[in-house]
């Protein structure tokens, strides 16, 4: 067990007990070909508060990564501890996997109830028997990712659009409260609206205190929301560290067959033709928030000169 300073969306200062996970020498393949590893040797650990991206090519075990990470899956070698606990060894399992959320890929093909509030309740009815608190944490969640209870709680979650029906799904893994979210492209297959709801759901999870971690073949997206990037290549972890010094290092994205975000050629563009310095710029808020300083800027200096 490690102590970490967690910073709330209230600003005061929380010091408690914070989980991790460790990932030690992990070898793992799947029994249909178990001769072919899909990760071998992976080491890394995941501590309470951070917002990770995992990325990597396709095929390079990133979601078989999550899988390891939240018990769904166990390694061949290799261990896995949670808050300094061994995963096969923890003696109730399941307290621990309530801490760790993961959402698969479109988990909206996983809703079958007949209204978004049963689908929400029903992994929480399995560990609460009181109805109104059931109801009160429903709500809650519906909220946290935008869904009036008012407005989509009765309602059929086959009748809500793509954007709705996905952060149904995320409302099915908040109202756990789960310590840690695990998401396998959380993005995939949305519109722009609807991914934009999904990013500020992640990003306002974030900010509670919470740990994030992330797959995704969308690098803009990875590069506005994440501190810390994982890169998987070659069955095992390839970089760990932070992401201005991967983007701005054009042969090692290139070794590992990633192109950079848009964003990032963007703003290497501009430095390169305007001589403004925008590098380690990742929204286009941010961006234009800077050339509108900097061009009010020369606007000032432009009116000193000529009044000489």
């Amino acid at each position: 067990m490690i102590i970490q300073l967690i910073i709330p969306l209230s600003g005061a200062v929380d010091i408690r007990n914070a989980m991790q996970i460790d990932l030690k020498d992990i070898h793992f393949a799947y029994p249909v070909s178990s001769d072919v590893p899909v990760l071998s040797g992976l080491s890394c650990t995941i501590d309470q508060g951070e917002l990770i991206g995992v990325i990597g090519k396709t095929g390079s075990g990133k979601s078989t990564f999550l899988q390891l990470c939240t018990g769904f899956l166990f390694p061949d070698s290799g261990e896995i501890r949670v808050d300094n606990t061994a995963m096969r060894k923890a003696k109730d399992w399941s307290a621990v996997r309530r801490k760790l959320g993961i959402v698969f890929q479109f988990p909206e093909k996983q809703l079958f109830e007949e209204s978004v509030f049963a689908d929400v309740a029903f992994g929480i009815s399995r560990y609460i028997n009181g109805k109104e608190e059931i109801k009160k944490r429903v709500h809650a969640a519906l909220e946290e990712v935008g869904l009036s209870p008012e407005e989509f709680a009765e309602r059929s979650p086959h009748h809500l659009s793509s954007g709705e029906q996905r952060r149904a799904a995320l409302a099915g893994i908040i109202v756990l409260e789960p310590e840690m979210l695990f998401l396998d492209e959380p993005t995939i297959g949305l519109d722009q609206k609807g991914a934009s709801e999904v990013e500020s759901i992640i990003t306002r999870f974030h900010r509670s205190g919470k740990t994030v971690c992330v797959v995704s073949h969308n690098l803009d997206f990875i590069v506005r929301i994440a501190g810390r990037i994982i890169v998987i290549a070659d069955k095992t972890v390839k970089f760990d560290g932070e992401k201005k010094r991967l983007f701005s290092d054009n042969g090692l994205l290139h070794s590992f067959g990633l192109e950079k975000p848009e964003i990032v050629t963007l703003c290497e563009a501009i430095y390169e033709q305007q001589k403004i310095k925008v590098q380690g710029i990742y929204t286009i808020g941010e961006l234009i928030a800077t050339l509108t300083r900097e061009m009010n800027s020369q606007r000032v200096l432009g009116a000193y000169e000529s009044s000489e």
